[in-house]
């Protein structure tokens, strides 16, 4: 792919969204940092093609570490390709649902789309989406839905197909959640990260 370079007035900081959660926009697509009670921290999702100098500029800003490790709620380019180049630059592993794994090993690309779905501009626009498919190499690892997860403690993994055969999401039940900075705990309110892209912030109620 040629290089496209994205201008710094298409990326928007989406700092403080919950306790222990931070947000970076690039352009239409957002990227998630998930930080955790020991003070380690987890990637959701890396965003479009040429955005890995944004995203580490982004996180050096927050952490003085590398994350623990980039997790991808699906395979669709532009959640995945800084993936590669941001975990061999940091040393960590790339975690995705195996349903996702022929489309981020080389093997298939994703169908055609379909430009009557949904309505709007990104939907016209996504037969000019790259479709791949992805090699993330050695440092794709399975994300099992329904499983604790070492990586993001006191978040549960979802399987939630549709989007993607192995799209994911990420939820948080009500609690005790840890406030990064601060040093401290606080109420948190029930969250889900789905799709890393137009709204993926969800706060359940109490009654939901």
């Amino acid at each position: 792919m040629d290089y496209v370079a994205i201008s710094e007035n298409q990326v928007t900081p989406l700092d403080a969204i919950e306790p222990g959660v931070l947000g970076l926009r690039i352009v239409f697509v957002n990227v998630f940092a998930v930080t955790h009670p020991d003070g380690s921290w987890t990637l959701i999702d890396a965003a479009l093609p040429f955005s890995d100098g944004m995203i580490r500029r982004w996180a050096e800003k927050h952490f003085t570490a590398s994350p623990n490790a980039i997790v991808l709620t699906h395979g669709h380019f532009d959640h995945v390709s800084a993936a590669g180049v941001l975990a061999e630059h940091w040393e960590v592993p790339i975690y995705a649902h195996p349903m996702e794994f022929p489309y981020l090993t080389g093997e298939w690309e994703y169908p055609a789309p379909n430009v009557g779905a949904g309505g709007g501009l990104m939907t016209l626009l996504s037969p000019v989406y790259p479709r791949g498919p992805v090699d993330l190499g050695g440092r794709l690892r399975p994300l099992a839905a329904g499983m604790s997860f070492a990586e993001m403690p006191g978040w549960q993994i979802l399987h939630i197909p549709g989007h993607t055969p192995g799209h994911v999401s990420f939820f948080r039940p009500a609690g005790r959640g840890f406030r990064p900075n601060l040093h401290s705990t606080k109420q948190v309110s029930r969250l889900m990260i789905a799709c890393a892209c137009y709204s993926p912030i969800v706060r359940l109620m109490d009654w939901c």
